[in-house]
């Protein structure tokens, strides 16, 4: 919160700029005045904001060449008035032809037109509709938040002029209200979606009277009466017929309610909101959450961040399937793909067909909406957090991930998400094994041009925080520098190859890997039967996808043989020498404890 506002003045002469700073200062206007008052500074208990206003008065004649004084003051302002005479139409020509683009070629400021002299256009009777006029000029220049009429003689709407000055400055407009259409802006409309969702607590997509009033209490740290609760829901109906049913408020009246506060010149009430959910100046949540990994461990989702989930699923599915369009309605806080967060059109959106098994009907089981968010973790955890924050996540940031543990290939892997990195020469069948293993076998193969991720559940369990996910992602030739980006994740290589010599020396030169990598070599097409011989044209067998999947588990099983025993020898030469280590240990306790008990008299 700033703690002091500058106001700059401009206009044509004799457009009552300085008048209006003296209205200010005296309870009337002296019938002489400077061509440029001195600079006024308001203390902080004047203003509603609580904060320091200083006005800057200017001099300006058309006949003179500029010196460059308005320029600098532009770059220390806060907020600029540009003031206009309601009964002099050349002023007003002047805002279009040189104010306002001056202005906003300077600076990226809030601007109020101010029309001064509005008694004297009331006294000639003057019917020219305002709106007419100046609408088009906010239209054109979005830097125009406010237009007000003002009488500096009468001292008519000073008071809400004041008001105003320091308003656009702590609580800006154009983030949340569209003027010229009198519309929630996008941004403003994703933000009050998630705290609508955030509020309702029975999931039922409606605010009943316990739920609004707690949001009153949290939000602003006093209670609402229920006959001002009441007046509010009338008001909504009146305005928003459909906004308001027999549970409650509905996203619709939520909506058409901030509206109106804005209409109201209550705005600050909504950055109050938003800032008390988290939102910046830019209708964003910042989200943090640094987390120091070891090479080998990985970061999963936390049973607390499953069972949010879960419940999510629940609240948009229709029966056992989450279709496409309730999909897309989870993510309307956010409006792009988790999985293509740098597109929001429609293709991006059925690439979800590409990662995760659809139902026939283009819809997501539970099993299939969980093995997308434990993807998205693998890949980003970061970006996972980002996305879950903004479908309504309502806890601590740490309860949302857990760390595995370092990997050992001696031991079953406890993880809950393996992943499996499918490579192989061009043409050799990665992207129709990735295809078979969503259980799309009719849809004809595409080259992948970049790196293709997958996952689906392999051990289904009572308690979907125990099930058990296999992803997969398929490195294309073209992406083959990236290994070492995917590599760190690997519990399992898997090397597809269609025995031609060309294939499988692709696979000996160009995949170098660490022997502690478990690895299962694929043959997609051979004239000889050999061990996991796939016929790519048919259904690659599920048992293919289980062996990648234990090989993962237990990795020990997946590495070469001569290493794999090298291993286990030197492991069991480890477990003799600590056995021998302890014997000795043993030996010599027991040995003592005798020798003691001789020293001892009986």
């Amino acid at each position: 919160m700033k703690d002091s506002i500058r106001v700059l003045i401009v206009g044509d002469e004799k457009v009552g700029k300085t008048s209006l700073i003296k209205a200010y200062t005296s309870e009337q206007l002296p019938s002489e005045l400077p061509s440029v008052h001195p600079p006024v500074k308001f203390p902080k208990e004047l203003s509603e904001a609580h904060c320091d206003v200083t006005m800057i008065d200017t001099f300006y004649r058309r006949d003179r060449e500029a010196d460059g004084t308005i320029e600098e003051e532009l770059c220390r302002a806060d907020v600029v008035l540009v003031v206009y005479d309601v009964t002099r139409p050349e002023t007003i020509d002047r805002l279009r032809a040189f104010w306002l683009h001056f202005i906003t070629s300077t600076c990226d400021l809030p601007i109020i037109l101010v029309g001064n002299k509005a008694d004297l256009k009331q006294e000639n009777g003057n019917s020219e509709q305002f709106e007419d006029i100046m609408r088009p000029l906010a239209k054109e220049y979005r830097q125009c938040e406010i237009i007000i009429e003002v009488s500096a003689k009468k001292f008519t709407n000073l008071s809400e002029l004041f008001m105003c000055m320091s308003r656009v400055v702590l609580y800006p407009s154009p983030p949340l209200y569209d003027s010229v259409y009198k519309e929630l802006t996008p941004g403003f409309e994703k933000a009050l979606r998630l705290i609508f969702r955030r509020c309702d607590q029975d999931k039922d997509f409606h605010l009943n009277d316990k739920e609004f009033l707690e949001l009153q209490e949290e939000v602003f740290a006093n209670q609402l009466e229920p006959l001002k609760l009441d007046w509010i829901k009338e008001l909504i109906q009146e305005q928003c017929e459909h906004g308001i049913t027999a549970e409650g408020i509905n996203i619709w009246g939520f909506l058409h309610l901030n509206k109106m506060m804005i209409q109201r010149l209550k705005i600050d009430v909504c950055w109050h909101i938003l800032s008390y959910f988290g939102f910046d100046k830019n209708l964003e949540i910042p989200i943090e959450y640094p987390l120091k990994l070891k090479p080998s461990q990985s970061v999963e989702l936390s049973r607390t961040a499953i069972t949010f989930l879960v419940s999510v699923f629940k609240q948009f599915s229709r029966g056992e399937a989450l279709p496409f369009n309730e999909i897309k309605e989870i993510f309307s806080t956010v409006s792009t793909a988790p999985w293509e967060p740098s597109r929001s059109d429609d293709q991006a959106w059925r690439k979800i067909e590409k990662i995760v098994p659809l139902t026939p009907d283009f819809c997501l089981d539970l099993h299939a909406w969980l093995a997308l968010w434990h993807l998205l973790t693998l890949q980003d955890f970061s970006n996972t957090l980002k996305y879950l924050v903004y479908i309504g996540f309502p806890f601590n940031y740490s309860e949302a991930f857990f760390l595995t543990g370092e990997k050992d290939v001696m031991k079953v892997s406890s993880k809950k998400v393996l992943c499996g990195v499918v490579v192989g020469d061009t043409g050799v069948g990665k992207s129709k094994f990735i295809d078979c293993f969503l259980g799309d076998t009719q849809t004809e193969a595409r080259p992948s041009s970049t790196l293709r991720w997958a996952c689906k559940v392999m051990k289904q369990s009572a308690q979907p925080w125990d099930s058990r996910y296999l992803a997969l992602v398929e490195v294309p030739l073209i992406d083959l520098h990236k290994m070492p980006e995917v590599l760190p994740k690997c519990d399992v290589l898997v090397m597809l190859t269609d025995d031609s010599p060309q294939a499988n020396q692709y696979l000996e030169c160009q995949i170098n890997v660490s022997p502690y990598i478990p690895k299962i070599k694929v043959v997609t097409k051979s004239e000889e039967p050999l061990p996991n011989h796939v016929d790519m044209e048919a259904q690659v067998p599920a048992h293919l996808y289980s062996e990648v999947f234990n090989i993962a588990v237990r990795p020990l099983s997946g590495l070469d043989k001569d290493f794999r025993e090298s291993l286990i020898k030197k492991q069991k030469e480890k477990l003799n020498s600590s056995l021998i280590r302890v014997g000795v240990a043993v030996s010599v306790a027991i040995m003592g404890f005798f020798t003691l008990r001789k020293l001892i008299p009986k």
